[in-house]
């Protein structure tokens, strides 16, 4: 992870906490049951105009070397970023290299469990608006608006918004400070007493100029062993159950991905989509996320 995109995962989930006292009636998970689909409707890039072939393979080969990994597999993360990303001027009507992103990205999607799209951030800098790429996992978004329906239904989000993470990201990206940083901290996997802690370490920083002690959890992803999939806790605290179950299932993920990887990564192979359409594909011949065996 390049310093830049290191310091943008810290300010998003890094300013103070909001939290809710009242009370709210049980929130249930919306149904996700959604059927599979033919291969040929599993992330076709294949559908894209030519020239925009290789680049969407290039792409998505970075998504999958990448935390977004584990969105698109055993929905430990219910949404990744940083695989694409574009500066636009924020006066010109419309952007060539932003079309094109949001072009490809939208055929990396499989059903209605996985898929993907482009988010204007709100904040304009020196006359320019970042459009990031994003992976979501419908089926980890579900849980986690069910799971942190405290948080999220004050604000208008709820579990139905699986069914459109874009929006609800869209959504969350402009409320103000703190439940922005908040919400997009817990869409980006990272546990929650870890998502506190930056949130109150940086607003303590604010005010007093001090940068708070704190040890880094690194999650390997195929790109690098740190730096990828990464998150801070308070100086000396112990190893916690949830860090040890997010090590071990990124652990397993990765190591199945790495022996696919080698079939379908080279000149002359198959492909990214093609390695998940097979990644995905069950007895019946058809695709489906749930079938992702590691």
């Amino acid at each position: 992870m390049t310093s830049l995109k290191f310091s943008r995962r810290l300010i998003l989930t890094s300013l103070f906490v909001l939290s809710s006292a009242v009370a709210l009636p049980q929130v249930k998970p919306v149904d996700l049951q959604t059927p599979a689909v033919s291969p040929d409707d599993c992330f076709p890039i294949e559908r894209l105009r030519p020239e925009l072939r290789q680049k969407a393979s290039d792409i998505l080969w970075k998504l999958l070397d990448s935390e977004g990994l584990y969105t698109v597999i055993g929905n430990l993360k219910p949404m990744s970023s940083g695989f694409a990303s574009v500066w636009k001027e924020s006066s010109l009507a419309l952007d060539p290299a932003s079309r094109e992103l949001s072009e490809i990205v939208a055929t990396f999607q499989c059903g209605r469990v996985i898929s993907s799209g482009q988010i204007p951030f709100s904040k304009v800098t020196d006359g320019k608006r970042y459009f990031d790429a994003f992976v979501f996992n419908h089926t980890s978004v579900s849980q986690l608006l069910t799971s942190q329906s405290s948080f999220f239904t004050p604000l208008g989000f709820y579990p139905e918004y699986a069914h459109n993470p874009l929006a609800l990201v869209i959504g969350i990206e402009r409320e103000p400070s703190p439940s922005r940083a908040k919400g997009l901290g817990l869409l980006f996997g990272y546990p929650e007493p870890a998502v506190n802690f930056f949130v109150s370490a940086q607003d303590e920083g604010n005010k007093n100029g001090t940068l708070i002690p704190r040890d880094f959890r690194q999650v390997a992803t195929h790109a690098s062993e740190t730096g990828n999939f990464v998150y801070a806790v308070p100086k000396g605290t112990p190893v916690s159950e949830d860090d040890k179950r997010i090590k071990a299932e990124a652990g397993k993920i990765l190591s199945a991905y790495r022996e696919r990887r080698q079939r379908f990564f080279g000149p002359g192979k198959p492909g990214p989509a093609a390695l998940i359409r097979e990644w995905f594909t069950g007895p019946d011949g058809k695709c489906h996320p749930s079938n992702a065996k590691y």
